[in-house]
């Protein structure tokens, strides 16, 4: 049997939890996810009008995209906020290193 996956989102500012967990248990990580915004034109590409929400307490070694469906589906239901979750086809990810306009990379997995 499969043993459900424990998460912890909270909206961005609120108070994490985490403490020095990570250093103990480095599988874990956090996220942060920007939604139900948009992406302006270039040349100055910007997230505009966006939503944010943090997902502490992921384990590298189990997580899927269903994860993300699920985690956007739970802030949907819990706030509202997200609409039409089974229309977002696919998620982007943001490589810190470089610059908005070519570190947005899409998620195909």
């Amino acid at each position: 049997m499969d043993l459900p996956k424990l998460y912890c989102i909270r909206e961005s500012g609120t108070p994490s939890y985490i403490g020095n967990t990570y250093d103990e248990f480095p599988y874990l990580f956090s996220i942060v996810l920007h939604h139900e915004g948009r992406f302006s034109g270039f040349p100055i590409r910007k997230y505009l009008h966006g939503k944010i929400h943090e997902v502490d307490f992921l384990n590298i070694d189990d997580f899927t995209r269903e994860d993300m469906y699920n985690i956007m589906k739970k802030i949907s239901d819990a706030t509202g906020v997200v609409e039409n979750i089974e229309s977002n086809e696919y998620f982007c990810y943001f490589q810190k290193q470089l610059v908005i306009k070519c570190g947005l990379q899409q998620s195909m997995d």
